[in-house]
């Protein structure tokens, strides 16, 4: 999971860096689900669910989420889906 998590990560900042798009922070809330058969386990399903700090709108960074979803490497090499939760911050402000 945390290989799909971090590939999710590397697209979804080359995509926004190749627009532009300043990202802040970003942190993954990363689950799976798995099904035991016969004595094997095996993955279900995976869900990130990535919070990024930008003053980017929310429905930009949806774009780039989707956008990435074809730079990464993990994603086409499993068989299981993975789905994607995002949410949006703004940077909190520095009062000194």
């Amino acid at each position: 999971m945390t290989a799909i998590s971090q590939c999710h990560l590397l697209s979804f900042l080359f995509v926004a860096n190749r627009d532009g798009v300043e990202i802040v922070d970003y942190l993954d809330d990363v689950s799976g689900e798995m099904e035991y058969q016969g004595g094997r386990g095996a993955m279900t399903s995976v869900t990130l669910r990535p919070t990024v700090v930008t003053l980017a709108d929310a429905s930009e960074i949806e774009r780039l989420h989707e956008e990435a979803k074809a730079f990464c490497v993990m994603r086409s090499s499993v068989n299981f889906p993975i789905h994607v939760e995002v949410s949006v911050r703004a940077p909190e402000a520095n009062i000194d």
